[in-house]
């Protein structure tokens, strides 16, 4: 074969270099393995770690996830709140973005027996552009064992569990609680309610009428919808700001769940499981105060038998057991 001129090899071999070099940069933008690759303008990459998938916005736009937890579970993704679920997560950014994966356990899968699945919402705060929170890192929120005073809010049950051992191994000087039977949501969201006039039980040794976290259960039989959840949940937060202006957490906390929210044998009312639209707008309020506000975990009972039958109200004795489970989250939460 005649030799080809150089004039014309040159050229060619240009031409294949910028080919492969393109090829190479378009694989840079294709979904990580495992470490994650945030996306440039106008397109998108994905972000993978142990236990965690999501998605990062394109520039100027905001980050979206979906976290399933180690041993099954959904979870709500929430733009600009990083959080946990199951293995190990974490958050990505893309350039002057919202980045973060959180939100709260939806009906829950495999493994969720007995415990939290996975850890909703409880990570850093990836609101600012470039940045990224870690899973469980505490963010924007100030670290738990800093806080004067840690209050519970709620209902009956609230009252029944924080009674039954709750404080033990924490520090009970830390922590009170105040709760009203059928003190449902819309009350607690209501300034004027005389729910707010009932005394603290267990009442905190340092800053008991100003405290700085507060744990709140919002409970409503009535609603079925997101937006009756979210407008009194709205309600709830600006409430407790007015009420307590040292307040630098709120973390919004469901009822317990049976095994996997899933109704048990036998149950003919929906009140030992958690609709997904009550998820669905924690997380909303969740995303409005990146800063302020967290979703609690989605507990979980260890077994139905902590129920009376038809009834969200626990078993003589079993009160304890779910005591327990609250406990051990918040022990390092």
């Amino acid at each position: 074969m005649p030799e080809i001129p150089s004039t014309i090899a040159r050229p060619a071999a240009l031409v294949a270099a910028l080919i492969a070099f393109c090829g190479w940069l378009a694989a840079c933008g294709d979904s990580g393995n495992g470490t994650g690759s945030p996306a440039a303008a106008g397109t998108s990459g994905a972000v993978e770690s142990a236990g965690v998938s999501g998605m990062a916005a394109a520039s100027g736009g905001a980050a979206a996830g979906a976290t399933a937890a180690g041993s099954g579970g959904a979870m709500i993704a929430t733009a600009g709140q990083a959080g946990e679920g199951g293995g190990s997560g974490g958050a990505t950014s893309a350039a002057g973005g919202a980045a973060g994966i959180a939100g709260s356990e939806v009906s829950g899968g495999s493994g969720s027996t007995g415990g939290v699945n996975g850890s909703a919402g409880s990570g850093g705060n990836g609101s600012s552009s470039g940045s990224a929170g870690s899973a469980g890192s505490g963010g924007g929120f100030p670290n738990p064992a800093s806080f004067t005073c840690n209050a519970v809010l709620g209902v009956s049950v609230t009252g029944d569990w924080f009674g039954a051992g709750f404080e033990t191994g924490l520090n009970g000087d830390k922590w009170q609680v105040k709760w009203r039977s059928l003190g449902f949501v819309e009350q607690w969201a209501d300034p004027t309610n005389d729910i707010w006039s009932r005394p603290w039980g267990s009442p905190c040794t340092n800053g008991s009428n100003d405290p700085d976290r507060v744990i709140f259960t919002g409970v409503n039989w009535t609603f079925k919808t997101e937006a009756e959840w979210q407008t009194q949940l709205d309600a709830v937060v600006v409430t407790l700001q007015a009420k307590y202006p040292s307040l630098k957490e709120i973390d919004l906390m469901t009822m317990l769940r049976a095994p996997g929210n899933v109704d048990c044998p036998g149950a003919t009312t929906p009140e030992q499981v958690v609709a997904p639209y009550i998820d669905q707008a924690i997380a909303a309020v969740v995303a409005k105060h990146p800063k302020l506000v967290r979703a609690a975990p989605a507990f979980y009972a260890p077994s139905c038998d902590v129920f009376l039958p038809n009834s969200p109200h626990f078993a003589t004795g079993e009160a304890a057991a779910v005591a327990k489970v609250i406990r051990d989250y918040y022990a390092s939460h």
